[in-house]
């Protein structure tokens, strides 16, 4: 997972709760015991599934004035000058993305360590 320019693997529940973004990365070891990437999931995030905080001027339950559509969509969307937290919008960037798979994949990377790790488990 990534927030901002940070990579974290094996995120806890409180670190996936501010992703940016959630990739799912699949290895697989080849002849030559080199890593290679055979798949790319990307995951919503639970930040991207949390809906937005509503501004006191659109909240009609705290006595905001009757507004007209128009007016309601430019402060939901232009946020007026409001502290109310919003979801991330967008995506990742590409040289992230490449980061996070480099990472994976290369020699003495958090690819390796996993298949260690998963070797030493007994059946």
């Amino acid at each position: 997972m990534s927030v901002g320019e940070n990579i974290v693997f094996d995120p806890s529940h409180d670190e996936l709760a501010v992703a940016d973004a959630v990739l799912a990365i699949s290895a697989s070891q080849g002849e030559d015991s080199a890593l290679k990437m055979v798949c790319l999931r990307t995951v919503d995030p639970p930040s991207r599934l949390t809906a937005a905080g509503v501004p006191t001027a659109l909240n009609t339950t705290a006595g905001a004035s009757s507004l007209s559509a128009a007016e309601a969509l430019a402060l939901r969307e232009n946020d007026q000058g409001q502290t109310v937290w919003r979801p991330p919008r967008g995506g990742v960037r590409r040289a992230l993305v490449s980061r996070m798979i480099k990472m994976v994949v290369e020699k003495g990377g958090v690819g390796e360590e996993v298949l260690e790790g998963l070797a030493g488990v007994e059946t």
